[in-house]
């Protein structure tokens, strides 16, 4: 049975009405969280990360996106394409959180963004999900391959930061993505050629 381009636009304008109220529910908690001090135990954390989560399927899907791009390519459209699981905030949450912590580099924007990220892990860790790490965004092979070694780095060694930040240049927050799963039980299937399939398997 085919869509026809009603139904098509039926279910796009669901969709889409569904992700505008899971992204307005995250900022509204977001603009609540500022206004009650920031902590970053407070449930509001739980409330932007639940409402950052998007997507259906028996799998998660982290990895590499494209920056200002990040929505509509890299690990987030390979999460569309194969019907997975995956955290992306809306734009305006980020926007917020440099409003109110300005700079370049800013240590409490990061213990934020980061707080809210391993906050919507925990639910697919809890439930045993298995999770595909994206290489997609990445357009070379030393580009793949340097992915792969930091990874590498955080699978064998504990203080893995300044490593990692040698190999390459700063320290992506999914690097934070991929230290939580192997701490919490996971390892990736290291069969696969990762060159040709772009698809990291943690299971």
């Amino acid at each position: 049975m085919y869509l026809t381009n009603l139904h098509f636009a039926q279910f796009f304008k669901r969709k889409t009405c569904e992700r505008a109220g899971k992204d307005a529910n995250a900022i509204k908690a977001l603009i609540d969280w500022l206004a009650e001090g920031a902590d970053l135990n407070s449930s509001k954390i739980a409330e932007i990360a639940e409402n950052s989560l998007h997507g259906k399927g028996t799998a998660f899907v982290i990895g590499v996106s494209l920056g200002d791009d990040a929505f509509n390519a890299g690990y987030v459209q390979y999460a569309r394409d194969v019907t997975a699981k995956y955290y992306h905030s809306n734009p305006q949450v980020y926007k917020l959180l440099e409003i109110k912590y300005p700079g370049v580099v800013n240590a409490q924007r990061d213990a934020a963004l980061r707080a809210i990220n391993m906050r919507a892990l925990q639910g697919p860790i809890a439930s045993g999900t298995p999770f595909k790490y994206s290489l997609h965004a990445l357009q070379t092979q030393d580009a793949i391959e340097n992915e792969i070694a930091a990874i590498r780095i955080i699978e064998n060694n504990t203080n893995w930061e300044p490593m990692v930040e040698d190999l390459l240049g700063r320290i992506p927050a999914r690097m934070y993505e991929v230290d939580e799963l192997i701490r919490r039980g996971y390892a990736f299937d290291d069969s696969v050629d990762f060159l040709s399939s772009k698809i990291i398997d943690f299971i």
